[in-house]
């Protein structure tokens, strides 16, 4: 009866995209901090994110700021 505005999508493409295989995506794979490479961004101090981990800071009902 009525037909679809130009651009939008029908909900069966809405749920193919939503079930593709990650391996179709641009998105790479998430990593753990173990699998981390810190030699990479050397700058970013190894000691200071493995602290920060640990969420130690939430009970303590302090602030964190990341920037970059």
């Amino acid at each position: 009866m009525y037909g679809i505005l130009p651009g939008a999508r029908s909900e069966q493409e809405t749920r193919a995209e939503a079930t593709a295989s990650p391996a179709s995506s641009e998105v790479p794979e998430p990593k753990t901090l173990q699998e981390f490479e810190f030699a990479h961004i050397p700058k970013l101090p190894k000691m200071k994110v493995e602290q920060l981990a640990q969420i130690t800071f939430i009970p303590r009902r302090e602030n964190v700021i990341c920037i970059g």
